[in-house]
């Protein structure tokens, strides 16, 4: 169990900066992600919001959070609600036991990784030693954009 917690509370650190990353770096976008969805006999509107993605500005606007006001109903990739589900998602987060970052890289590409990441993120590389690469990767992608 506390294996469990210590997966999760790691999933819960990523995302967290995850969101940071994208919230500084994001790109403004023109196009709306919400949608309303009215007419063909329905009673009350419903609303789609699209995919958010790290280049894309995670803030939500405010007539965004008036939708979200009036809403009755939520549904998300993953039910917040649920600890299973969360759980099984973050799995996907995370190498097989016994694989690590510092056993895929060099010595020097550790080193050079783990500089990086304390510079600009202020995390060091051994808190996402067992992240699999593709999602460290996300956390870079936003210094690529610059």
């Amino acid at each position: 169990m506390v294996q469990v917690i210590i997966k999760f509370t790691q999933f819960i650190i990523l995302l967290m900066l995850l969101l940071l990353c994208s919230i500084g770096n994001a790109q403004k976008l023109e196009n709306s992600l919400l949608w309303k969805i009215t007419g063909n006999g329905l009673k009350k509107p419903s609303y789609v919001l699209g995919t958010m993605h790290l280049i894309c500005d995670p803030t939500l606007s405010p007539k965004t959070l008036r939708a979200l006001d009036k809403t009755s109903q939520l549904y998300l990739e993953i039910d917040l609600t649920n600890e299973s589900s969360i759980l099984n998602a973050s799995e996907d987060f995370y190498m097989e036991e016994n694989q690590t970052i510092k056993g895929l890289l060099t010595e020097e590409e550790y080193l050079k990784l783990d500089e990086f990441l304390k510079k600009y993120m202020s995390v060091s590389l051994e808190l996402l030693n067992n992240v699999k690469p593709i999602n460290i990767s996300y956390l870079l992608y936003p210094f690529f954009l610059e």
